[in-house]
């Protein structure tokens, strides 16, 4: 990965190494199959494992047949790359705790999405408000020069358009910087703003995040409750076919 990030052909050994993963991986995948038979395309890890085996081969005959500074082989050596990477995954489910965390995370997923397009709203509603009310007083101050004594070029601009203005609070309360840098300055100069900053500080920040983290918390101990119940249904027809 790191030679083609560069431009360069990777050296021959890794190329042998690769054939020998690949080997071996279609050994084992094999013996999965002839093991498991219509059980192992029922397993995701299994139908995974199949997908990357194959995009693998696939990029392994293309690399072999054509030259390799054309773009399709390259880009699929280095798609089968990544993903036998990320067949380490199933390692995670070796260790409980780690088992856990990525089914909660899993089991979160939708909520994390429906979270993060809730924010993006709200941020969104802010920011039409900053550009009614809190850009005009910043060019005012920019008019009076206060931005440029204090070295800051963007501070007139940041709510001059809802994009702008979302991408500012999305900085200032989401990742947490720049809130001393443009919004105590207007607080300072005009009190009045600090009713607006108060009010999205509130609902974004106390109410929306960590609702958002609430749920997020509820979703991931009902994903361990229903991980321990599979668990013990596992053992329990294990302990029924003995």
């Amino acid at each position: 990965l790191d030679s083609g990030g560069e431009g360069a052909a990777p050296p021959t050994w890794v190329g042998v190494s690769n054939l020998c993963v690949l080997a071996v991986y279609l050994l084992e995948l094999s013996l999965k199959v002839f093991v498991h038979r219509s059980r192992f395309f029922r397993n995701v890890f299994g139908v995974f494992d199949l997908f990357v085996i194959s995009v693998d081969i696939i990029a392994t005959v293309a690399v072999l047949a054509w030259p390799v500074n054309l773009a399709l082989p390259v880009v699929l050596a280095r798609l089968a790359r990544i993903l036998k990477v990320t067949r380490a995954l199933r390692l995670l489910t070796a260790f409980p705790e780690l088992d856990f965390m990525v089914k909660g995370m899993l089991y979160a997923s939708k909520t994390i999405v429906w979270g993060v397009i809730l924010l993006a709203m709200l941020l969104c509603v802010w920011g039409i408000f900053a550009v009614l009310f809190i850009h005009p007083i910043a060019k005012d101050l920019e008019r009076e020069g206060f931005w440029v004594e204090r070295g800051c070029e963007r501070c007139a601009d940041a709510f001059s358009s809802v994009p702008q203005a979302t991408l500012t609070l999305c900085q200032q309360l989401i990742i947490g910087d720049g809130w001393s840098l443009v919004n105590t300055p207007l607080m300072e100069e005009r009190p009045e703003t600090s009713i607006y900053f108060i009010m999205v500080m509130v609902t974004t920040t106390l109410a929306a995040l960590n609702l958002f983290l609430g749920v997020i918390v509820e979703k991931a101990t009902e994903a361990k409750a229903v991980t321990l119940r599979e668990e013990a249904e596992k053992k329990e027809q294990m302990y029924k076919d003995a």
